[in-house]
């Protein structure tokens, strides 16, 4: 249908339906990223517990209850039960983990994590992280490609599917440009920023600090402002 800018503004469309309100629309491609042991992993976890739960991200962000399934490949698996065993031993029933080792642009790994996310048929898929989940050097566009392609298929299982991709960054800069450059930071080709929906960057201060900003750019809605976490809410 085309519209006029009139016919538009009186028009009732259908709202944007959310799993994380605003950060994480139905059906959208989200880039979790930042600097090697900043936290990342620690977030997503609690991202899919929250979201598994029902729960506020974060405390601020509300959520629709939905299944997750996170995909490991990088931790040992005993490792991830150690993470998830407290505070969230409660939770849990909407959460489905697997560990896996298979690359998405190697053919018969691709069709391994096909077949998982079809039997487990999750609502938001976690992948932790992209830079395990390839053969190749993410740095190159043919890599990037490759990997994109072959999430793209996977999203194609189903519409409503969300993917939360968790990602590094290019090593840090002291250079006046890093700052202004922000969420060009991401590592890997220019075509990432552009290909997802939502990015968040997890930035930590120089120096050993349990306090980290998270930033947020959103294509389909105003950018949140930034917010402070404390890894360590006893500090």
């Amino acid at each position: 249908m085309i519209y006029t800018v009139k016919t538009l503004l009186g028009a009732e469309l259908s709202p944007i339906n959310y799993y994380i309100n605003p950060l994480l629309p139905v059906g959208c491609k989200a880039i979790l990223f930042g600097l090697f042991k900043t936290g990342k992993s620690f977030l997503a976890q609690q991202m899919a517990f929250e979201l598994s739960a029902g729960e506020k991200f974060l405390g601020i962000f509300p959520t629709t209850q939905c299944r997750v399934l996170y995909l490991e490949n990088e931790l040992p698996l005993v490792s991830v039960q150690r993470r998830v065993r407290n505070p969230y031993a409660k939770y849990g029933s909407n959460f489905f983990i697997c560990r896996t080792l298979d690359k998405l642009n190697d053919f018969d790994g691709y069709q391994e994590i096909r077949k998982i996310i079809q039997e487990v048929k999750p609502e938001v898929l976690i992948l932790d992280c992209l830079y395990s989940a390839v053969i190749g050097d993410i740095a190159e566009g043919r890599t990037v490609n490759e990997a994109t392609t072959a999430l793209d298929a996977i999203m194609g299982l189903n519409p409503l599917m969300s993917l939360v991709i968790i990602h590094h960054q290019r090593k840090e800069s002291s250079s006046p440009e890093y700052e202004s450059r922000e969420f060009q930071e991401i590592l890997g080709s220019v075509m990432l920023p552009n290909w997802v929906d939502s990015l968040f960057w997890l930035l930590s201060p120089r120096g050993k600090s349990t306090k980290r900003t998270l930033k947020f750019l959103l294509r389909h809605d105003e950018n949140p402002h930034s917010i402070q976490i404390n890894f360590n809410p006893q500090e």
